[in-house]
């Protein structure tokens, strides 16, 4: 039998050289999870007439070689369809297969390696990771991974952390350890202290006796008269009481008769506050005490808890930014109570016009409510 070669039409080996082309493409396409690029056509047609290249806009004239993408863009070469390509935000290599989209829907990432670097790390334990949860504390707002936020929460900066467990089955964290106040002399000192300060810097001061109570967190809740919102971190108590001194005498006819030989009106003023805060919350605390007791002096009508808690909490800031540490204001503002948080914000917009336009709001509200 003799031999003759084998002669392949040029057709067949054009047509398998795509197929060839384009199942690489799409192994590179199965291999990378994500979103896909278009991929190439197996067999495409002729191109339309006066067709240009989607990448450098050369014409391509009938029959000459050319690549067709699945969503219709066409390309002179190789080089003009890469270079089409998204590319890596990170690392800035050609997306010729499946791809991660960021957050933002815009930056693109080749692999879960690259997309990893934009994950925000955990302010506990530092671990980068794609999802988390946002905590507002009384320093500002922290993002922790979902390990970290079942450990337990400070309840100086309101923080989870790798907390100490205190007597009273409180927990602190470490870096709230650091300045913590222990000792109830200490305490006391740093009231006192702010109380001169309110005197000297907002000219705010009441004449008469405190006593600063300094205790834990069992003894704060049963002088605490009902259910407050989260932890207290310090009550203030006021109480009226009165003493009578009564003689009583029997009449010729037998009958009694009673006397008041004396009369006497004993006022209280109590500041209860924890044991065991850093100091600068302990300032924010007892300024925010004290002015209740200021407010009880001045204008003791006045029982809205928005805005009593709202005044409390407008000039503790006061003393926050009077110590240098207006950082600690953004608890205030951005505290979602609506006593508390809505209160300050109702009472900073008022003295934000001036404080004359405060003082004459609170003098009015007073005077109204008296007359409730």
């Amino acid at each position: 039998m003799n031999e003759k070669s084998l002669k392949i039409p040029r057709k067949i080996l054009k047509t398998a050289f795509w197929l060839f082309l384009v199942l690489g493409f799409m192994l590179l396409n199965a291999e990378c999870p994500g979103v896909a690029v278009p991929s190439l056509d197996a067999a495409p047609a002729q191109p339309a007439q006066n067709a240009k290249c989607s990448k450098c806009a050369r014409e391509i004239k009938p029959g000459e070689r050319f690549l067709k993408t699945s969503d219709g863009k066409i390309f002179c070469t190789e080089k003009c369809y890469q270079a089409s390509l998204p590319v890596c935000s990170v690392c800035s290599k050609i997306l010729s297969g499946g791809y991660f989209k960021g957050s933002d829907g815009k930056k693109l990432y080749c692999s879960e390696k690259c997309l990893s670097t934009t994950w925000m790390p955990c302010s506990l334990c530092g671990k980068k990771v794609p999802e988390g949860v946002i905590i507002t504390g009384s320093t500002g707002k922290l993002f922790f991974c979902g390990n970290c936020t079942e450990k337990p929460k400070c309840f100086c900066c309101d923080m989870p952390g790798n907390c100490k467990k205190l007597n009273d089955g409180r927990f602190i964290c470490p870096e709230c350890a650091k300045t913590s106040v222990m000792e109830k002399k200490e305490v006391v000192a740093v009231a006192r202290e702010v109380r001169m300060k309110m005197k000297d810097k907002l000219k705010m001061s009441t004449d008469h006796p405190i006593d600063f109570k300094v205790v834990d967190i069992n003894e704060l809740a049963k002088a605490t008269p009902e259910k407050q919102e989260g932890i207290e971190l310090g009550l203030y108590h006021y109480e009226v009481t009165e003493e009578k001194t009564v003689t009583t005498t029997t009449n010729l006819l037998g009958g009694t008769v009673s006397k008041v030989d004396d009369q006497r009106i004993s006022k209280k003023y109590v500041i209860y506050l924890l044991y065991g805060m850093t100091r600068d919350k302990l300032i924010e605390v007892a300024a925010h005490e004290l002015a209740h007791d200021w407010m009880q002096g001045n204008y003791p009508n006045i029982s809205d808890l928005k805005v009593k808690e709202g005044f409390a909490e407008y000039v503790a800031s006061r003393v926050n930014s009077a110590y240098g540490r207006e950082f600690m204001n953004k608890r205030m503002q951005e505290n979602p109570s609506n006593i508390y948080g809505g209160g300050y914000k109702f009472i900073a917009a008022i003295a934000k016009k001036g404080e004359d336009d405060l003082t004459a709001f609170l003098e009015k509200y007073n005077k109204d409510s008296g007359r409730k």
